[in-house]
């Protein structure tokens, strides 16, 4: 499991940052070194579009900060779970904690192919494939696949 960093508390964000709840971004509030300029976007994005926020030298995930600035509650080894799955999107309504299982299981993946002349469902649960079965159809083979996503995975389910 991933060890998290203790953030800083809600109080020190807040005299640090100014927070937009409709954009998702974190403002500087205060000249906190010489790149910095009041009112501008906290941090920069890394490679897969995570936005990054350095505080006395250590770096943290700007949805992570945000989650305390929001809720004053360190979020510790949970996971926050972009909702519509935007890693960029840090409005506080698309984000929710969740475990690493749940964290992952919003993530689209076609749970259905093409195998001789039936359709194959399966879903992995648990790390472990199961098959759900074989259909004459692609859309049976999907509405097989999506129904056993919504009950496996409830409010984490790529489907809506």
């Amino acid at each position: 499991m991933t060890k998290f960093k203790t953030l800083p508390s809600q109080a020190e964000l807040h005299e640090l940052f100014d927070y937009s709840p409709v954009t998702g971004e974190l403002y500087w509030r205060v000249k906190y070194c010489k790149k910095v300029k009041i009112g501008n976007t906290a941090g920069h994005e890394d490679k897969i579009g995570t936005r990054e926020v350095s505080i006395n030298g250590q770096r943290y995930k700007a949805y992570r900060l945000i989650w305390v600035w929001v809720t004053g509650e360190d979020p510790g080894a949970m996971e926050i779970d972009h909702i519509n799955g935007i890693r960029s999107c840090n409005a506080f309504h698309n984000l929710r904690l969740a475990n690493r299982a749940q964290n992952g299981s919003n993530r689209f993946a076609k749970g259905y192919r093409k195998r001789g002349n039936t359709w194959q469902a399966r879903i992995v649960c648990k790390g472990k494939e199961k098959v759900l079965g074989s259909f004459p159809t692609e859309s049976e083979a999907r509405a097989a696949y999506e129904k056993a996503s919504r009950d496996l995975r409830g409010e984490f389910s790529p489907i809506g």
